[in-house]
């Protein structure tokens, strides 16, 4: 019994530390986003790509800016501009994809998913 104990407690240990290792560098790269509305006036969805480097987020498109974080963890925090429109974004990254929930201050509000892009390099035969 105080084998397992002590097993139990060096795997419990280095899991903890394995997830205390990560960093912000685990989600570098590019995210293809999709952002469904569930209430309000905003377009029913929208999809984007947004780039994900030592844990900084930006990108946008159509008009619309997005700058925010990830954390060592995957926890996303995120702030949209659109014109004169600003809204947030939050959620969690797990491996290659994540999910979480936005508003559009006083206009909409919805979810979000995310996959993480594929990359791709060439090769010259």
């Amino acid at each position: 019994m105080k084998a397992f104990a002590r097993t139990a407690l060096v795997l419990g240990i280095s899991v903890w530390g394995a997830a205390a290792m990560a960093g912000p560098n685990d989600y570098n790269g590019r995210w293809s986003v999709r952002l469904v509305t569930d209430s309000g006036v905003c377009d029913q969805s929208y999809n984007t790509v947004l780039s994900v480097q030592n844990g900084q987020v930006s990108g946008g498109g159509a008009g619309a800016s997005v700058s925010g974080a990830v954390s060592s963890g995957g926890s996303v925090n995120l702030g949209i501009r659109k014109g004169v429109a600003s809204g947030t974004a939050s959620g969690q990254l797990r491996g290659n994809a994540g999910s979480g929930t936005w508003q559009a201050a006083g206009m909409c509000s919805g979810r979000w998913t995310a996959r993480k892009s594929a990359v791709v390099t060439a090769s010259a035969e």
